[in-house]
């Protein structure tokens, strides 16, 4: 049998099938709407999470929805359509107070993407799910490029020169802030690398009198000294620190476990 036509969404279908970018519609409705039923208030709040996964650029015939997918859906930073995508960028909700989590929806994409289509995803997103019951104050992401653009488009600033803003106006309530925060593991590696690049950090006066600290730098330098003495020691003050810890290569740097090595309440007390 020869096949004359594949089955693909056009532009008018695309948005027929809006939920198929953000998962179906009816899942909020059916299956993760009777999952918020039986929540207590306090399960309710919940943080919405960003994260972008790479996939092998690839088309394929999806049974379920009768279509071929594997086409980007949202536009490149530069409004461009891409053709095949190259990453999945994928939404999650998790509890605050308890230990849940769900995936609700995902965008195929090229090597970027549009920050003003994902700031219109987020946001309906987000009043989807204060509809079904659901408290959504904060987003939570990594701090890649893409990632900031997101940011700057919503109105984040964080900068030496500038004036911190990481709030933006909730789209269900002007009453309302919306936080804007970046991932734990991403702060840790960035501040690791900030610090190994000799590179020191500088504590507020007012801390510094309030904790009672000898000086208002952090140094690499400090940390250094104490896996000095570790070194000729059988019993370490630090037993995590390592060489790899304070010179990390370039592959080290993507290590999380090495970032907690460094910074962490052993390595303070050992100081």
């Amino acid at each position: 049998m020869k096949i004359e036509k594949v089955p693909t969404f056009s532009s008018g279908e695309a948005e027929d099938w809006e939920f198929f970018k953000l998962q179906l519609e009816f899942f909020f409705q059916a299956n993760f709407g009777q999952k918020v039923q039986l929540m207590s208030p306090l399960e309710r709040h919940a943080v919405l999470m960003l994260d972008e996964m790479s996939i092998k650029p690839a088309l394929e015939f999806d049974a379920s929805v009768g279509c071929i997918i594997g086409n980007s859906t949202l536009k490149d930073s530069q409004n461009r359509e891409y053709s095949l995508a190259t990453h999945a960028l994928v939404f999650m909700l998790r509890g605050m107070s308890t230990r849940w989590k769900q995936t609700v929806g995902y965008h195929f994409t090229g090597p970027s993407f549009c920050a003003r289509e994902v700031k219109e995803v987020m946001f309906d997103l987000i009043i989807k799910c204060e509809k079904l019951g659901l408290s959504i104050d904060t987003v939570v992401f990594d701090m890649g490029g893409q990632n900031q653009a997101l940011w700057k488009e919503c109105g984040i600033i964080g900068g030496k020169y500038a004036k911190t803003s990481n709030f933006c106006e909730h789209p269900c309530d002007v009453n309302r802030k919306l936080f804007f925060i970046p991932d734990t593991p991403h702060i840790m590696k960035s501040l690791r690398n900030h610090l190994t690049g000799h590179q020191s950090i500088t504590v507020p006066s007012s801390i510094v009198d309030e904790l009672g600290f000898t000086c208002k730098e952090v140094k690499i330098e400090y940390i250094k000294q104490v896996f000095d003495i570790d070194s000729g020691n059988q019993l370490k003050l630090a037993p995590l620190l390592r060489e790899s810890c304070l010179q990390p290569n370039n592959f080290e740097k993507m290590k999380v476990g090495l970032a907690i090595a460094l910074l962490n309440h052993q390595t303070g007390a050992a100081i």
